[in-house]
């Protein structure tokens, strides 16, 4: 087995997530895991938009979701389907060891990977519109986190708009392997 791009990207840290974590950044070619979330949606204009335009998916409470995650020579395609409602990123290496980048749309990330407490932080560090850096004060502000409970696999996603935008999107639940 090769490495992936979260074993590559974290090196040393790796050893520090959860099996259930790791589990789910191993896949070596095409591999889905289901599971329930809470979603929880900003009502600012500007992050009504932004869920918009990143087809981030509805409020609701139990929502069946699945995350299909696919390996390529370059990285990994990332499908999130939310009760029918899907969108993608394209996750790849990052310069600086600790990251990762994520590319939605026009828009890329880089996204730093501390571990503390075997929990996964992902902070957006810095963002490109069109390979054209995007100032800081314009990058969304992330709060996510990966860890595991109970034996199971759990994510926080928390996107929050720039410029005290507020809450563009949060859902919250867990994932287990399909088989």
């Amino acid at each position: 087995m090769t490495q992936t791009l979260f074993q590559r990207a974290l090196a040393d840290r790796w050893s520090l997530l959860p099996p259930e974590v790791q589990a789910l950044h191993s896949v070596q070619d095409v591999g889905s895991f289901s599971g329930k979330a809470d979603i929880t949606r900003g009502t600012s204009l500007i992050a009504r938009f932004a869920a918009w335009f990143f087809g981030f998916p509805r409020a609701g409470r139990d929502v069946p979701v699945t995350i299909t995650k696919t390996r390529t020579d370059k990285g990994e395609i990332w499908e999130r389907n939310f009760n029918g409602s899907t969108f993608r990123s394209f996750c790849s290496q990052a310069d600086k060891p600790y990251h990762y980048r994520e590319r939605f749309w026009l828009f890329t990330y880089e996204q730093e990977l501390p571990v503390q407490n075997s929990t996964m932080h992902l902070p957006v560090r810095r963002g490109w519109l069109l390979g054209l850096p995007i100032p800081r004060p314009l990058l969304p502000g992330s709060e996510s986190r990966e860890y595991a409970d109970d034996g199971t696999f759990r994510f926080d996603v928390v996107l929050n708009a720039p410029l005290w935008g507020g809450l563009i999107v949060r859902y919250t639940g867990h994932l287990t392997p399909d088989q």
